[in-house]
């Protein structure tokens, strides 16, 4: 069997792996660099699947490691995106909060924005329907000038010019059948390393638990669909409207998006699947974690916390089209059942649970051994953050 000797190599490749790639190169220039990947391209599933929209870091509280990275990632993104010549739609994004209860969750929000830096201004009734004339005309909101939005698709292929431009390696099709010391078995060859990168995705657990790590943590995806606006009735919605999020959970409930070949997507939801890949109905079902899956979602119902069984319910009528219209209603209220038509975009979050205490994690995950770094929760906003979480997480390998 084949056998080769890397300095660095990384498993996945996503936004994550594609840009972990791009620094290591930048500061390691003799580096030998290989980046496997399981499927036949890059960017199939969460990367590959993102409506492009560059966060502007306003979510995340002070101290947690989104609010460290997410303003100065989302510069970052949104240069290599005029550098490179790639299409971005400065548009911002307004939050509408949809009662007065949400007052104290949009001082949140505007607290964060004071901690990180970001430029916003709030809004009252006017402000939101002169910036949004068919958005719902409630009294407080925030208006975010940073927020973008890009090509998703077209970014990640440009990060992947690049790295092939450099010389960088990438092995698809590659099937892991062990992990040993600073060694990992494939199907086909033996490939060795001075430093691993498990920036898996959906994969990425499982891994960190084949090096003894992350124990505490199991994988519960949720799987977001859209519906969109008709062409004839796209002109509702100006940039981009969103709801103020409950901020007890990682997820920004469903908004209203003008993506950057101006269709206007309604979603994403969260809900509940059973398996990494479950896109559809029973495909994608993974019997390796449909045990622990099913497991982990009893115990966040037993125990409620968060108010979970709330989130499980409302999630699980989003199947229901109606309830989904009565959502985008709510942030723009001449929107019927006729205006959304179905739409192929769906995504899966992977969602990291702590298995001792059944509440969902917020933010990134890093474990580290002394020749590996384990990238887990890689979820939004990792792609607006992707070349500021890569410089972050280079930084701190010694080599």
């Amino acid at each position: 069997m084949k056998k080769s000797k890397y300095t660095f190599v990384i498993i996945g490749s996503g936004i994550i792996g594609l840009t972990l790639a791009k620094e290591l190169y930048k500061k390691h220039k003799n580096a030998k660099i290989l980046i496997l990947e399981k499927e036949k391209s890059i960017g199939l599933h969460a990367s590959g699947r993102n409506s492009g929209v560059v966060h502007s870091g306003i979510y995340y509280p002070s101290g947690s490691l989104k609010a460290e990275i997410a303003v100065e990632g989302a510069r970052k993104l949104k240069k290599f995106a005029k550098d490179n010549n790639l299409p971005i739609r400065e548009s911002g994004k307004i939050i509408i909060g949809k009662s007065i209860k949400d007052a104290g969750s949009i001082e949140t929000l505007i607290n964060n924005a004071n901690n990180s830096g970001i430029k916003y201004t709030p809004l009252d009734r006017s402000k939101i329907l002169k910036l949004e004339p068919y958005a719902k005309g409630n009294d407080i909101g925030i208006h975010i000038p940073f927020t973008s939005v890009v090509d998703s698709k077209s970014l990640i292929q440009c990060l992947y010019s690049e790295l092939i431009n450099k010389s960088i390696t990438f092995s698809f099709d590659s099937k892991i059948l062990k992990f040993e010391e600073q060694t990992i078995i494939l199907d086909n060859q033996i490939i060795q390393y001075e430093h691993l990168f498990n920036a898996a995705g959906f994969g990425s657990l499982e891994i960190a638990h084949k090096f003894n790590l992350a124990k505490n943590y199991a994988l519960l995806p949720f799987k977001g669909i859209y519906y969109k606006l008709k062409k004839d009735r796209d002109f509702m919605v100006n940039n981009n409207i969103y709801p103020v999020p409950d901020l007890n959970y990682p997820f920004l409930g469903v908004h209203l998006t003008r993506l950057i070949n101006d269709d206007v997507f309604v979603g994403p939801t969260a809900i509940p699947v059973f398996g990494p890949e479950n896109y559809s109905k029973l495909k994608g079902i993974d019997l390796r974690f449909l045990k622990d899956i099913i497991f982990i979602h009893s115990q966040m119902l037993i125990k409620n916390k968060n108010n979970f069984r709330s989130l499980f319910k409302k999630e699980f009528q989003m199947y229901f089209k109606k309830n989904f219209v009565e959502t985008a209603r709510s942030l723009v209220p001449a929107i019927n059942e006729k205006d959304l038509v179905s739409s192929n975009k769906v995504g899966i979050r992977p969602q990291i649970v702590n298995s001792e205490n059944f509440s969902l994690e917020m933010d990134f995950i890093i474990e580290k051994t002394d020749s590996s770094t384990h990238i887990l929760n890689s979820i939004s906003p990792a792609f607006t953050t992707s070349l500021g979480f890569a410089e972050y997480v280079v930084s701190d390998v010694n080599y």
